[in-house]
């Protein structure tokens, strides 16, 4: 049982991870330098702004909260899921990106780019910028948020962690790319019942992010090809999503057999469950969160 109303606590909660996270981002990393030193530098700020927050909120809640994190092993059947998911969520942004750019006759702007590294120097890349976030965040984002929203419903549930996960990033025009890996995420934690495939499936992103996105759009992103590109991953995207529901529906169907009642909330009518959805956007909290995102993007711009 939860101590605090979800709708009201947990929104305090992520806000105090916007705020850690903004306060992180004084901390200067010169480019190009890696070593033991930033690494657990790098790791504790992680700690400090989503680990140590997120525990005290379990702490604060009891303890038996944390059972209903979906902090448990997963099976062979999930882990396969992970890489046509992971697809759909790479295929999903590269779309999202490509629409921009068409419609806008914008320019593409890597995210990250790094070249010219060793081998050392990349595992000390996975490990801090890959590993750490996944980790501390999903713990946060799906393994907290989307657990404790649950109980107001499916759609809920997934809709609003993802929006709590896309303003984490504070930028207004890669909202929507981020609340769409939010949704994918959340979905294939509420499928999977665990946190740790989407643990796996934001570090193989934030991998393919860092080390090969530069890559393959600076081969994309030419007047003329945008159009053609777009057909391609649309129907690519069309396809890994069928791809999905099908093991999706497996996956359920296999739980179904031997699902404890107590782990999902009963079925709610749709009047509770948009009364619900709007409570726990226009709460006071989550607006706070609003504000917050809003301000810290245009200081970012």
């Amino acid at each position: 049982m939860h101590v605090f109303k979800p709708f009201h606590s947990v929104p305090l909660l992520v806000l105090a991870t916007y705020i850690l996270t903004s306060l992180s981002g004084l901390v200067t990393v010169e480019s190009g330098q890696y070593g033991t030193q930033i690494f657990f530098a790098v790791l504790i700020l992680q700690i400090i702004t989503f680990v140590l927050p997120g525990i005290f909120y379990c702490r604060l809640n009891g303890e038996d909260y944390i059972k209903r994190l979906n902090l448990r092993p997963f099976g062979v059947r999930s882990l396969l899921f992970v890489i046509p998911a992971s697809l759909l969520m790479f295929l999903s942004n590269a779309l999202i990106r490509l629409l921009g750019i068409y419609f806008s006759s914008g320019q593409y702007t890597p995210t990250v780019s790094v070249g010219g590294i060793s081998p050392s120097d990349a595992i000390f890349i996975l490990l801090v910028y890959c590993a750490c976030p996944a980790l501390c965040e999903e713990f946060v984002f799906r393994g907290i948020v989307l657990s404790s929203y649950r109980k107001y419903g499916i759609v809920c549930s997934v809709v609003v962690s993802a929006a709590l996960f896309a303003m984490l990033h504070f930028s207004i025009t890669d909202f929507f790319l981020y609340f769409v890996s939010g949704i994918i995420l959340a979905s294939v934690a509420l499928i999977t019942r665990s946190v740790f495939p989407c643990m796996i499936m934001h570090f193989l992103n934030n991998a393919f992010v860092i080390f090969f996105e530069d890559f393959l759009w600076q081969m994309i992103v030419r007047p003329k090809n945008i159009a053609l590109f777009i057909f391609i991953i649309g129907a690519l995207f069309l396809l890994l999503l069928f791809i999905c529901l099908s093991h999706a529906e497996q996956i359920v169907y296999r739980y179904s057999s031997h699902i404890d009642e107590k782990e999902n909330p009963p079925k709610r009518e749709f009047a509770l469950t948009a009364r619900d959805f709007l409570i726990s956007v226009l709460s006071p909290s989550f607006l706070m969160c609003v504000v917050y995102f809003a301000v810290a993007s245009i200081i970012k711009l």
